[in-house]
């Protein structure tokens, strides 16, 4: 049993954005520590996926092979980039040329505030799907009320310029009326297209009376916030409008059955009265087909982001769970950076760290050397073989020039050990140059110099 549970509390360790290795090799307390953190994170993973799934979901119309890739690998980026703000909550462990080290305990400062802010904005946008999954059932009301009012303004900006056309082709016929007709021709025409003349007027008045509405309903709209008895008076337009908006759907659904049955007698005036008819048709027909359209578009949209302004707006209780996101979000930081006064995990890790970067530096010396080594020998290979090509010539003449040459030559030519010379005096941290004596001419100095560099080599 404990060992499932070590084993447990080691695996929530490996998302606490600090090394597995060195949580191992600490304390139970520093270890349930990081498991609390990794818990979090975890827990965080899940969030995102759900919120993502939910946002894709309901904008790929609940296709499942799209919503689950989508919130894994959403959750997965949100998280991952969490756990690299997790890295940077510990204290510096390692000294650099600008900043030494030192311990600093202050949570608030410059960068933490940035971090922190960043943090906060992304907790929120991850909880506006959870939100509309949990409450989007309670503001359904305004939210019916938003969807009558876009449907209200789209007709009547629709409905404009087909009314311009009907009442642009009813007078082309009024003026060829007047113009190729006799006044008792004209009075019978009238007579026999009294109801056309009283759609295109009805037509007429609700444009005016629909526009002034809408007139005063986008000036409530630009205030940002409306009061109650501002809110009843919108109320109040919107209603209006729709009711104006109904009446003239159900006066074209009536119109476009009645205009065929409408006929002048005149057969000098038929032929054009039946492109007037024609031209009448076809606009009513063109707002039919656009309420049908607009019937057709809002059925399918959901309002996401209206949701969420509703929710924000309306019910308290999404404020709850935003909060509860950012607090999700927020509080691993906290832990992990209170994780340095309660433990000495850092002082452990600064060990552990130290010791590793130090060996990984004498290994990269070693190869350093033994590469150098190789290349000079290459070297001084070639170079002997060249040189003892000579050295065969002056053989034949002098040998004892010969020996004495081939003596220096081997000399100059021996194996050597070759170290990196070290230039800084902190290596491999590199922020401390090495300061260089100047050696005087006197023998104290002499003495003192040498005894020095004695006592470094017998340090080291």
């Amino acid at each position: 049993m404990n060992k499932a549970v070590n084993s447990f509390r080691l695996f929530l360790s490996i998302f606490s954005g600090e090394d597995d290795y060195i949580i191992r090799r600490c304390s139970i307390g520093i270890q349930i520590s990081f498991a609390l953190i990794g818990l979090f994170v975890i827990l965080i993973f899940i969030g995102c996926f759900v919120s993502a799934y939910e946002f894709s979901s309901s904008l790929f119309e609940n296709r499942l092979y799209v919503s689950i890739p989508i919130g894994i690998v959403w959750a997965m980026m949100v998280t991952n980039m969490y756990l690299l703000l997790l890295y940077t909550v510990c204290p510096q462990i390692l000294p650099t040329k600008e900043n030494p080290i030192k311990q600093t305990n202050s949570f608030f400062s410059a960068s933490m505030f940035f971090r922190i802010s960043f943090i906060t904005l992304l907790a929120i946008i991850i909880a506006q799907p959870l939100n509309v999954k949990l409450l989007s059932s309670t503001v359904k009301s305004s939210l019916n009320k938003h969807i009558v009012e876009e449907k209200v303004k789209m007709i009547i900006v629709s409905d404009s310029i087909l009314i311009k056309k009907e009442v642009e082709i009813f007078n082309d016929f009024n003026k060829y009326l007047i113009s190729k007709g006799s006044n008792d021709e004209i009075e019978k025409a009238k007579q026999n297209i009294l109801r056309i003349d009283q759609k295109v007027k009805e037509d007429i008045a609700f444009m005016k009376h629909s526009k002034s509405l809408l007139d005063t309903l986008q000036k409530m709209d630009s205030k940002v916030w409306l009061n109650k008895k501002e809110k009843t008076k919108k109320d109040s337009v919107v209603h209006v409008l729709h009711s104006l908006v109904d009446n003239e759907i159900a006066s074209d659904n009536h119109f476009v059955n009645q205009i065929d049955n409408i006929q002048i007698k005149n057969s000098l005036l038929q032929q054009e009265f039946a492109k007037c008819q024609i031209g009448l048709k076809k606009a009513i027909h063109d707002k039919i087909d656009n309420y049908n359209n607009l019937d057709y578009l809002l059925s399918k949209t959901n309002f996401f982001i209206k949701r969420i302004q509703l929710l924000l707006s309306e019910n308290p209780y999404s404020w709850v769970i935003n909060s509860m996101i950012v607090l999700l979000f927020l509080l691993p930081i906290y832990f992990k950076y209170k994780i340095r006064d309660k433990t000495m995990f850092y002082e452990k890790k600064k060990k552990i760290e130290h010791q590793i970067i130090v060996d990984e530096y004498i290994t990269f010396k070693r190869a350093y050397s033994n590469l150098l080594q190789k290349n000079i020998a290459m070297y001084n290979f070639k170079s002997l073989q060249e040189l003892n090509l000579l050295l065969d010539k002056i053989k034949k003449i002098n040998i004892e020039r010969y020996r004495t040459l081939k003596n220096e030559i081997q000399e100059e030519y021996k194996e050597e050990i070759i170290s990196k010379y070290e230039y800084w005096a902190d290596s491999p941290y590199r922020t401390k140059r090495k300061v260089i004596k100047s050696i005087q001419n006197t023998e104290f100095n002499l003495l003192e110099l040498i005894y020095q560099a004695q006592n470094e080599s017998e340090d080291k």
